[in-house]
């Protein structure tokens, strides 16, 4: 009798505990996904990384060329602020220059005046 009941005992446990055991197969496998899952989204945030990194390293680069960019648009207005200086300067001796032969040539008189 004690086998009796003891078979009945483990049939009735075994009954009443199938439920947890499909439950528990349920969580192991959602727990298989969310590793999954997690793995994946591990992977993608690798990704963004060196995405960030290279976006960082271009922008790096970005603002090295404007630094020289605007280094040799600094020069060129120099350049070209010198360049109106000699011009002007060109342009007065000339004028004095010219005025010069014009005076000449009227006191020669080979020009009226």
């Amino acid at each position: 009798m004690d086998n009796e009941l003891l078979k009945a005992i483990s049939e009735i446990l075994d009954e009443k505990l199938q439920p947890i055991k499909e439950d528990v197969e349920g969580l192991k496998s959602d727990v298989g996904s969310l590793k999954e899952n997690m793995k994946i989204l591990s992977n993608k945030v690798e990704i963004l990384e060196v995405k960030q990194n290279m976006t960082y390293e271009k922008l790096e680069i970005l603002e090295l060329k404007q630094t020289r960019t605007h280094e040799k648009l600094n020069n060129l207005s120099l350049d070209v602020k010198q360049a109106e200086r000699n011009i002007r300067k060109d342009i007065h001796k000339l004028n004095d220059e010219t005025e010069t032969i014009i005076e000449v040539l009227q006191q020669n008189e080979l020009i009226p005046r």
